[in-house]
């Protein structure tokens, strides 16, 4: 298994505390407080690491809230919405 395969696979959430546990892991620091932001926003839109990371700027809406992925899940395009 490469080291990078993990990012192809959809996150799998357990039960309630285990993403309790995984919000509460992250420290109050810079880069913690970095880290939980990124685990509430593919949790709140559904993304797959390999997505976020694909993410680009120009593709974020801010005024509408959306960001077009330019490859989603199965290769193809599509448009996730940004929660409040």
């Amino acid at each position: 298994m490469k080291a990078t395969s993990f990012i192809n696979e959809p996150l799998e959430l357990g039960e309630i505390q285990d993403v309790r546990a995984m919000l509460s892991s992250c420290y109050v620091t810079f880069l913690g407080k970095r880290n939980r932001a990124i685990l509430l926003f593919l949790l709140d839109i559904d993304l797959r690491a390999r997505e976020l990371l694909s993410i680009d700027l120009e593709n974020v809406d801010f005024i509408a809230g959306n960001i077009l992925l330019s490859q989603g899940k199965d290769g193809k395009p599509r448009t996730v919405f940004i929660g409040k």
